[in-house]
């Protein structure tokens, strides 16, 4: 955006709301469009964190099985749109981009976006992810009580946690 609010790389193209979170989903620039083909540079950057469990030995295939979407939506409406006339704004085409992700390759994507054919819209979307950390679950087991028996026998008789259920006993 330059100095006069208006999108750069636009041919007039008035900015109406910057990029922001609604309800949880990722909101680009609303801006309106005056001219056919008409080219707008959003520029928006996103950050989406995904937190898994993952079976420890079957860390790739668990990754491998992870049913990852991307969902894109373009939204329009006739009228002017401001701060009050959020219901004037409908949903007129979505896309849903299926992402296989890798933990040794991950996962990096440009493509374009083709809305329908009647909107004739395109969005150009890069994606990139990778596997940035492995952490074990946060799990409170309880206070454990102190064993009046003696150390063999409380040792046989020891009761397995979450922790040992997901990444297996040391």
């Amino acid at each position: 955006m330059d100095g006069t609010g208006m999108c750069k790389g636009g041919s007039g193209s008035g900015l109406v709301f910057p990029a922001c979170v609604v309800n949880g989903a990722a909101v680009s620039k609303t801006f309106q469009i005056l001219y056919r083909n008409e080219e707008v540079h959003l520029d928006d950057h996103i950050l989406f964190k995904l937190h898994l469990i993952v079976e420890s030995h079957k860390l790739a295939d668990s990754l491998d099985r992870a049913d990852l979407q991307l969902v894109t939506e373009l939204w329009f409406t006739e009228h002017a749109f401001g701060p009050d006339h959020h219901n004037a704004i409908q949903c007129v085409s979505t896309r849903t981009l299926n992402l296989h992700f890798s933990p040794t390759r991950g996962l990096h994507y440009h493509l374009p976006v083709l809305f329908d054919y009647f909107h004739l819209s395109a969005v150009t979307v890069t994606v990139h992810c990778c596997l940035v950390a492995l952490h074990q679950p946060y799990i409170n087991g309880g206070r454990s009580g102190k064993s009046w028996s003696s150390p063999r026998l409380s040792a046989r008789t020891q009761q397995s946690n979450m922790e040992t259920v997901f990444f297996g006993s040391v």
